[in-house]
């Protein structure tokens, strides 16, 4: 009995070290990645040093918060919470709202990097980098399955579209599109910006909303 049980515990414990290091060389690759898109797109050290610090704080909320789900699902209002929070006093420009939608891991790994992208250019030049400018973030689960999320910012005047994409276009696009399987879709306006995300998971229970 006492070897049976020390095989079980020696089987367990093999298995939870495979686990780790699966988790572990996924996380490096994707820090990898962060890393070499980063310094492609900063044209000094200081500007890749403050990029991918800030990329790397938003990986690991995401992560600490599927830690403390013991990475099982988590839902896409406490994501978003996570990742608004360095800017709740700006709480008068921010509308969120949506139904519960429970995001596996991996999809919440994603999501969380790609709401950071945005939120970074919302604080730089968009939304949150004028009084006037408000964000809204709304989410809504669709007949046919899908998650479709919608990002608006208004009141920050017309909106060109970059003269080059830089890494965080690349970012989102290779986030929702290969990662998700999903959809993007980018529209620039005469007083802001809308993206459009639309993420196969999630109940079929409310309709899609716009940006209103």
């Amino acid at each position: 009995i006492e070897i049976d049980e020390r095989k079980r515990a020696q089987a367990h414990q093999k298995l939870l070290l495979a686990e780790v290091d699966h988790r572990v060389k996924n996380m490096l690759a994707v820090v990898t990645a962060i890393a070499s898109q980063t310094a492609r797109n900063s044209d000094t050290i200081d500007t890749f040093s403050q990029n991918f610090l800030a990329r790397l704080h938003a990986l690991s909320g995401a992560h600490s918060l599927l830690t403390e789900r013991n990475w099982k699902a988590t839902s896409l209002s406490d994501l978003v919470d996570k990742v608004l929070s360095p800017y709740l006093m700006l709480d008068s420009q921010l509308d969120i709202g949506g139904p519960l939608v429970w995001l596996q891991p991996k999809a919440a790994l994603s999501v969380s990097m790609v709401m950071h992208e945005l939120l970074t250019n919302a604080a730089k030049y968009g939304a949150l980098s004028v009084p006037s400018g408000r964000l809204s973030i709304q989410w809504a689960t669709e007949a046919d399955g899908q998650t479709r999320i919608r990002w608006c910012e208004i009141g920050v005047g017309p909106v060109s579209p970059p003269s080059r994409r830089g890494f965080g276009s690349a970012m989102i696009n290779a986030s929702v599109r290969h990662e998700l399987k999903g959809q993007v879709a980018v529209k620039y306006g005469s007083d802001g910006v809308e993206v459009d995300l639309v993420i196969p998971m999630g109940p079929s229970k409310e309709s899609s909303q716009s940006c209103g």
